[in-house]
């Protein structure tokens, strides 16, 4: 259906509920919701997430042992961003994230890959099966920390000076490994060109 029919069929709705006394005021939520929603259906298929790449466990295959399909240690992407657990090793995730700011090339800051992930938010959310409820700049903010994180672990895998405790011992990078590969534990891989591009 084209956006014009939805629109004058949006239109028709708020003349029939107004006609038949029923008050349809947006709050500020709503209409940002009316908004992605006029938007997202100008998209493809793909740019939906109609192809989404990053899925939620079935519950009941997670029902049989949680620890094996939830990272233990740190999180990666939206899914397990808010639990309380794995909030220890954001100083780390940090520690990387100003690390790969001295990466980047002229006077480019650790905003300007923020701002870069900004503007691609519905690129960003495409691959997640489940909807992300978050608002572009922590989503953003997110992805960029994240994206540094795992930058520099691969990145000082094979050094002979490590940048830290999470890059050096053996023990933590078999956690990092783990971790990073879980099924709900994942951002997109364009992220990493993104941040690439700053250097």
């Amino acid at each position: 259906m084209a956006l014009a029919q939805l629109q004058a069929q949006a239109r028709f709705v708020g003349v029939a509920a107004g006609n038949a006394g029923v008050d349809l005021e947006l709050d500020d939520h709503q209409s940002r919701f009316m908004n992605r929603v006029r938007r997202r259906m100008e998209a493809s298929a793909e740019e939906l997430g109609a192809v989404a790449k990053v899925f939620d466990v079935p519950k009941l295959l997670r029902a049989t042992r949680p620890e094996a399909y939830a990272p233990q240690h740190f999180a990666i992407g939206p899914y397990h961003y808010q639990r309380p657990e794995l909030r220890d090793m954001e100083r780390y995730k940090l520690a990387a994230a100003k690390r790969a700011e001295k990466l980047f090339a002229g006077d480019r800051r650790f905003d300007d890959l923020v701002q870069k992930f900004v503007r691609m938010q519905e690129m960003i959310r495409a691959p997640y099966h489940r909807f992300l409820e978050l608002n572009e700049q922590t989503l953003a903010w997110m992805m960029a920390i994240d994206t540094c994180f795992l930058l520099d672990f691969l990145e000082s895998y094979h050094v002979e000076e490590a940048t830290d405790m999470v890059s050096s011992a053996t023990n933590w990078i078999n956690v990092m490994v783990r971790d990073a590969m879980m099924l709900e534990n994942q951002i997109p891989l364009f992220l990493f060109a993104g941040a690439l591009q700053l250097r």
